[in-house]
This record gives C-alpha cells, structure tokens and sequence, in this order.
C-alpha cells in the first residue's frame, strides 16, 4: 500500500481595499522613539571630555598604549610593575580609542 500525505498548497488570503494599508511614513511612535534617541546621544556626548578623566584609570591607559606587556597585563606605570585592580579587556577599548584619536579626555571616555 503506498499511502501518500495530503498535499497542503497554502493560499495567501485576499485583502479587501480597506484592509490593505500601505506605509509610507513611519508611525509618530518611531519618530519620537528616534527623536528621544537622537537627544540622549547628544547629551551623552556633548562636552565628555569638559571635567577631565581623573588621575587613577588613564595613566594605566596611557601606559598601556606604549608597549604590548603593558597592555596585555594592565599596567599602570610604564615600567610595567604595578597593575590595575580591574580586568584589562574595558581599558583595551580605551587604548584602542586613544590610539585612533590621540590621548585626549574625550577619546577616553568615549568607549
């Protein structure tokens, strides 16, 4: 016996002309979500670097920038000796920002 399965075409229902909406312009929703966006960027970013960026966390980052053993291990003074309290992959955006952009209180803070 060689029973086979039903085969099930599926059929895309018909809209009636009043059903079918068409987009053009996204909704008031999407525009405010943007606009909130938009402005929670701007004042994130605006003036970062005015108040400085401390005197503890961007010497490490300084010195990570001058040498791999530095960087890999986190090293707050140049010569490589003492190493920061914290995992080193955060400050390695530092350094990757810093090495893009030059050692500014801006290009720290920025990641």
């Amino acid at each position: 016996m060689a029973d086979t399965a039903p085969q099930i075409i599926p059929v895309e229902p018909k809209l009636l002309p009043e059903q079918r909406v068409e987009k053009r312009f996204p909704s008031w929703h999407q525009l405010a979500l943007g606009g909130i966006l938009l402005i929670s960027v701007f004042m994130d970013f605006f003036q970062l670097g005015q108040n400085g960026f401390g005197s503890y966390y961007p010497p490490a980052v300084r010195s990570m920038m001058d040498n791999w053993h530095n960087f890999f291990f986190a090293s707050y003074d140049p010569g490589g000796f003492v190493t920061i309290d914290k995992p080193p992959v955060g400050f390695w955006l530092q350094v990757i920002s810093a090495k893009i952009f030059g050692f500014t209180p801006f290009s720290v803070l920025l990641p």
